[in-house]
């Protein structure tokens, strides 16, 4: 008989340690977790289960931002509770950050700059009263547009290459999109062992409306319009230097430092579709 165990959690970080301490408990039992929330809730039962092959990740989609999932499907696939309990599972990469504080994982995608300061600001305008999810977004784009823009920002790739000029962004991850729907690295596969990249130079106030058009679209890599302000690949690892404080977002969880490395985690965790099957599970990610 399988045993089910609620667990509501208290405050930040609560979820990483409940998990932990299950996890540590019964080293030798199957145990499978389902996140009840939205990408950051996700990313702390992730931190919790690293390290123990016998834990499994699950992702009942029900909070502000559930972009991980859209790699596979719909939300409403994920909101039929049968469905995950008797689904199959599969292995997928994460990614691993870290910079002078130490390290976390993330499942979904890291950014740095102007749409990490726009995550940021976005906690805070939703403690104002009447404000809730999009009008808290633009809001925050609003309040932003009237900071300056740009920071200066060296990316080092493990090939030894450099990027270094005034970027408006960066992001990288082994997710597809980010911020409830932005496909920021619309080319990226969650089982490649590869992590995609993309950084965007410093663009004025007047041009910053059509790209981030294209950008929410997926349209920026590749596009001959932007090709001079938009660089992107994929790598194994990468680090970002700034030469003041920056604004650093993981699954939606804020940081603030000057260097950052990134690098990627093959078949990291097992995680649980709400369907059985490896070509469905393939067709699901490759036709999300």
């Amino acid at each position: 008989q399988t045993e089910v165990e609620t667990y509501l959690t208290q405050s930040v970080g609560d979820a990483k340690e409940y998990t932990a301490r299950v996890c540590r408990e019964h080293p030798d039992k199957g145990l499978r977790f389902y996140a009840c929330g939205g990408d950051g809730t996700l990313n702390e039962v992730l931190n919790g289960m690293m390290g123990f092959p016998n834990a499994e990740l699950a992702c009942y989609p029900c909070g502000s931002g559930n972009d991980f999932i859209y790699n596979f499907g719909q939300a409403q696939d994920f909101l039929r509770i049968e469905s995950l309990m008797t689904g199959g599972t599969t292995l997928c990469d994460c990614i691993r950050m870290g910079h002078k504080t130490g390290y976390r994982y993330g499942v979904n995608i890291c950014n740095v700059g102007f749409d990490a300061r726009i995550a940021a600001e976005m906690t805070a305008f939703k403690r104002l009263p009447l404000i809730r999810g999009e009008m808290a977004y633009y809001l925050s784009v609003f309040w932003n547009l009237l900071h300056k823009l740009g920071m200066h920002l060296t990316v080092t790739l493990d090939s030894g290459e450099e990027l270094q000029d005034e970027f408006l962004l960066a992001a990288m991850g082994n997710g597809r999109r980010y911020g409830g729907g932005f496909l920021a690295l619309p080319q990226a596969k969650v089982r490649d062992g590869l992590l995609d990249y993309c950084c965007v130079r410093k663009v004025s106030r007047f041009k910053i409306a059509k790209l981030v058009s294209k950008y929410k679209k997926g349209e920026h890599i590749g596009n001959e319009e932007f090709a001079s302000l938009v660089t992107a690949g994929r790598c194994r690892r990468l680090s970002v230097t700034s030469r003041t404080p920056v604004k650093i977002c993981c699954d939606g969880e804020i940081s603030t430092g000057t260097e950052l490395w990134v690098e990627i985690v093959p078949n990291a965790f097992s995680f649980v579709l709400p369907f059985a099957g490896t070509d469905s599970q393939e067709k699901k990610q490759d036709n999300p």
